[in-house]
């Protein structure tokens, strides 16, 4: 206060006013107009050093739901008194639940895949910076993981990675 009081000349009283009405205003005026919010990014992958220096990546299993075949069907397969049409009914069910769960398997591997493929590929970005990014087309990610583009297309789409620089 003193500093601005040798530099304005105003009395302390009107400077003490001027900065309890300034304390009151919005830093932000903008966000009144804006009624939109940016959703939080969960990653999907996390590109991170190993123990020996080298850029690895790893699934984000937290935001994933744990999936399984209740017990009780698989019981209900063996009892002797189940009959005949049920019995049908759940070796179908459980095995599409099976195929299910597989696919989701594979598709988690794949992303893993693509991701580690692509950091590898990216590694002085993601050690030196975003001036280090050099150009890098699926097809090259494709050929040397011995799948088709599309399946690349579909892994990357809309996927988050977390490095230590942020997330991309």
């Amino acid at each position: 206060i003193p500093l601005i009081i040798k530099e304005t000349g105003y009395p302390k009283d009107r400077i003490e006013k001027g900065i309890e009405e300034i304390q009151k205003l919005n830093p932000y005026p903008g966000r009144e107009f804006d009624e939109s919010t940016s959703p939080a990014v969960l990653p999907d992958l996390y590109a991170f050093r190993d123990e020996k220096g080298e850029w690895d990546v790893d699934i984000n299993d937290g935001n994933q739901i744990r999936l399984g075949i209740n017990s009780k069907y698989r019981a209900m397969l063996k009892e002797k008194e189940t009959d005949r049409g049920t019995k049908k009914y759940l070796r179908r069910n459980i095995a599409h639940a099976q195929w299910f769960i597989e696919a989701l398997r594979q598709r988690k591997l794949t992303l893993l895949r693509v991701g580690r493929a692509i950091v590898r590929h990216q590694s002085d970005f993601f050690e030196l910076g975003p001036e280090n990014l050099r150009p890098l087309r699926m097809q090259r990610i494709a050929d040397e993981l011995g799948i088709h583009i599309a399946t690349v297309s579909r892994a990357c789409d809309g996927k988050w990675l977390q490095a230590p620089r942020g997330v991309y």
